[in-house]
């Protein structure tokens, strides 16, 4: 069993043991317990009781039978001298130290639903090469599907700083900000690593609260390692910054970046500040992994049992697995539907594996609220990232909200997909200023260390995600007196109100996600028993559309059928039409095109570039034609190439520049791979430019790049009615 964080890295760890006393219950009528087996070592089981019984004790300091069910299951364990790590009562497990026999023996009890291995899982492939091209995490945007940047690395001043993450721009949060819409009220559970609560940055800013007390409210350690030992981190900062930070703190991009990219930037600084999509809303920071980076699935669904019982109102999950079956955590997928049950909405990345039928679960469970990634590329003008300031290609401009390369989409085995996408191709997030404590903190771009990263993934998507969950929250409670929406209309606002960006549905879901249509979505629905809060009016207006996919599996030529609810929330008509759409009509083709790669001899291919981590790359260009389309007549360029892998340090990267050199699409394998391939909405028509790099031999200690035949190919596909 494999699971791992979503990010364009790491994985998860933590092992919790915490004995417990054995209390026997004497039932009248309970069949006295078989005799203990023998045999094998004892391991760790997680037994699932079939749920007829409410259960025990969730702190794990004593375990006591509550029905005669449950009696013959403790009794046996008392009997064998099991030791019980751990239970819950959100779905009624119990788990506990037997040996293999002992735990086929449980298997038979009346009552028990199944004996489940609580494997270790241990941590996945980085996502990037190291140490040369170390883990990356991911961006954000601007208004409108399709947005560009100047001419030159947009910075603020000191007493100006930009605001970030770029994102915040692409999901329209400032306006909802401005309705007075902030999460407040509202508590979101992050699983993820440590955190140092007291960042100055997750203290309470006087516009989102009480001054100076702290956004992470509640921090809890379920890895064994305790919540002040080293630990990555990374993925924490990534999520708690993404849902609440502050903006308290002036960064200056000047001192993060490479000393070489540093002159690239305005004398005076580039400054920023980082702002969460929810910043008045409560951080539950749950610590599941630990320092090896390792974890069992009895953390998760402890991790899951303490935030619903401790008033989390969301549950952030930015890991899984792509296990197969897909329902390998099918323990895990329990606890989330239970956690959904007891009115938590539950949101899960889809993962960072493309967009081939990669979705892992639990982001395939269909009562969570699955979210892909898409591009902002305004990060990678300011740290000359993935290519952007190549000498012979580019503008400096950039265009953002496609979906990323490495959005994990597609279908599951169930036959659906992901509900919808939210940025996560590079942004500025929070971390620590001591890596030593926070490991994923170092700078690994060699400028120094001021508390800040450049992160992403669908682990930043689902945060994201789960801010404006918290959003949604809040407002539909301000206008609907003080009541909660369920976790299934939460899903329904999101992605009702979700932009389309011309992706293909099994890439994008419902579309992008849009926080201040949601939120106005949330605010005008029936039962509607306020008309104004914090002083700005209630705006009526759009449609919440249920369900929010509709997935057929079946034969050729089966009828089927699926009725769609629409409800009208502003105050005048809409007209609505059913329209379907497919890319059945390829109108250009490359064809296979090859070159040769020589990072040990630049002047093979066209030249050599320094990167945002200072080390020389050797570049090629290609160039390949997207031809006009009517307008209003969507089209999409796909892109593929791939390359022997040989063991090499340094893979292979590909930059798509659009006609004008506009940077479009980036693409890197995850883990040690040998295929690319990224997608473009609507391609501006005319000669495009794909950029081909990887590091010259030498470059670095032991660098070797990618070399021998790249193969290559761009399809353009136009959309066509289908069914």
């Amino acid at each position: 069993m494999s699971i791992s964080r979503r990010r364009a890295a790491f994985p998860i760890a933590i092992v919790l043991s915490l004995a417990a006393a054995l209390v026997s219950q004497p039932i009248a009528g309970a069949q006295a317990p078989p005799a203990p087996a023998a045999g094998g070592a004892p391991e760790t089981m997680i037994v699932v009781l079939d749920g007829s019984c409410t259960a025990v004790a969730s702190n794990g300091s004593a375990v006591a039978a509550t029905c005669a069910q449950q009696q013959p299951v403790f009794a046996q364990l008392q009997a064998a001298g099991a030791t019980v790590v751990s239970t819950t009562s959100l779905v009624d497990t119990i788990t506990a130290k037997v040996t293999p026999a002992e735990a086929q023996l449980l298997s038979t009890f009346p009552g028990v639903a199944q004996v489940a291995p609580d494997a270790t899982i241990p941590l996945a492939p980085a996502a990037t090469p190291a140490p040369q091209f170390p883990t990356i995490r991911i961006p954000i945007g601007a208004p409108g599907w399709r947005n560009h940047g100047g001419s030159t690395p947009t910075c603020g001043t000191q007493s100006h700083p930009e605001l970030d993450p770029e994102a915040l721009q692409t999901i329209d949060e400032p306006q909802a900000l401005q309705m007075g819409v902030d999460g407040a009220g509202v508590t979101v559970a992050v699983i993820a690593e440590g955190i140092d609560p007291s960042n100055p940055d997750l203290q309470r800013n006087a516009a989102y609260g009480t001054p100076g007390t702290p956004v992470v409210t509640q921090y809890e350690d379920f890895s064994g390692d305790g919540t002040n030992a080293v630990t990555s981190g990374g993925e924490t900062y990534l999520d708690v910054s993404s849902i609440a930070a502050q903006g308290n703190e002036e960064y200056n991009l000047s001192q993060y970046v490479n000393p070489a990219q540093a002159a690239r930037l305005p004398a005076s600084g580039c400054w920023i500040k980082i702002l969460g999509a929810a910043p008045g809303a409560d951080v539950m920071a749950l610590n599941v992994f630990s320092d090896s980076n390792d974890t069992t699935e009895s953390g998760f669904i402890q991790a899951i049992q303490y935030a619903v019982d401790h008033g989390a109102k969301v549950i952030n999950e930015s890991f899984g697995s792509n296990n197969f079956p897909d329902t390998t955590l099918d323990v895990t997928r329990e606890m989330d539907d239970a956690a959904v049950a007891a009115g938590v909405t539950v949101v899960v990345s889809s993962g960072d594996a493309g967009s081939n039928s990669t979705i892992g679960s639990p982001a395939t469970d269909p009562n969570t609220i699955s979210v892909g990634a898409t591009t902002t590329f305004r990060s990678y003008s300011q740290a000359n990232y993935g290519g952007f300031d190549n000498p012979a290609v580019g503008n400096g401009k950039w265009a953002d909200n496609n979906i990323s390369a490495l959005s994990s989409g597609g279908f599951n085995q169930a036959g659906n997909t992901l509900d919808l996408v939210a940025p996560g191709d590079l942004n500025w997030a929070l971390c620590s200023t001591n890596p030593a404590m926070y490991t994923d903190c170092s700078d690994i771009y060699g400028g120094t260390d001021i508390g800040i990263e450049l992160s992403g993934g669908t682990s930043e998507s689902a945060p994201l995600t789960s801010a404006a969950a918290a959003d949604v929250i809040q407002a539909y409670a301000q206008t609907h007196g003080g009541s909660d929406p369920s976790p299934a209309l939460v899903k329904e606002i999101l992605t009702s109100s979700a932009t389309d960006i011309d992706a293909p549905a099994d890439e994008q879901g419902a579309g992008l996600l849009n926080i201040f249509a949601a939120v106005r979505l949330a605010e005008s629905l029936p039962g509607q028993v306020a008309t104004h809060h914090g002083g700005f009016p209630v705006l009526g207006g759009g449609l919440l559309v249920g369900p929010n996919q509709v997935n057929f599996v079946a034969p050729p030529g089966t009828p089927e059928s699926q009725q769609i609810t629409l409800t009208n929330t502003g105050p005048f008509w809409q007209h609505v039409d059913l329209s379907t759409r497919a890319l059945t009509r390829e109108v250009a083709d490359s064809g296979v095109q090859t070159f040769n790669m020589d990072p040990s001899n630049p002047t093979t291919n066209d030249g050599a570039m320094p990167i945002w981590s200072g080390v020389t790359e050797v570049y090629q260009t290609e160039t390949f034609s997207v031809p006009w389309t009517y307008p209003g007549e969507p089209s999409r360029l796909l892109f593929s190439a791939d390359y022997q892998f040989t063991g090499q340090g340094s893979l292979l990267h590909v930059a798509l520049f659009e006609p004008d050199g506009t940077y479009a699409a980036y693409t890197s394998p995850q883990g040690l791979g040998d295929y690319e391939q990224t997608e473009v909405t609507d391609p501006m028509p005319g000669t495009w430019t794909a950029l081909f790099f990887t590091e010259q031999d030498g470059a670095t200690a032991g660098g070797v790049g990618t070399s021998g035949p790249i193969q290559w190919d761009a399809q353009t596909w136009r959309y066509a009615p289908a069914g």
